[in-house]
């Protein structure tokens, strides 16, 4: 569930907690909650996942991609075991999955 917070700076920051089970069903609603984000810079929890699916990862790599071609910053931090592990096997890095927004 997202959540709006403020950054030290002062500017806005949304809050995105993903589940423990990121598995295929989660894919979707993953996509739209991202999707309702779009814009903002968020920040995503990794810390609850216990089950990661490759839909999910490749939700979250083009969330990536998407919030970098907008010049917003998006972030995955506290990765779980479960959730580095899975981004690993794949052969990728937590810091795949962040844009710093600058492409403005």
């Amino acid at each position: 569930m997202a959540e709006i917070a403020a950054e030290p700076a002062g500017k806005p920051v949304s809050t995105c907690e993903l589940p423990s089970d990121l598995g295929l069903a989660a894919a979707g609603p993953l996509t739209r909650e991202l999707a309702g984000l779009r814009g903002r810079d968020v920040v995503v929890d990794g810390s609850a996942v216990r089950k990661v699916s490759t839909p999910c990862l490749q939700v979250l790599m083009s969330a990536a991609l998407t919030w970098k071609l907008d010049g917003a910053e998006l972030s995955l931090n506290a990765p779980s075991e479960a959730l580095a592990s899975g981004v690993a096997l794949l052969g990728l890095s937590i810091d795949d999955f962040t844009a710093a927004g600058d492409a403005r």
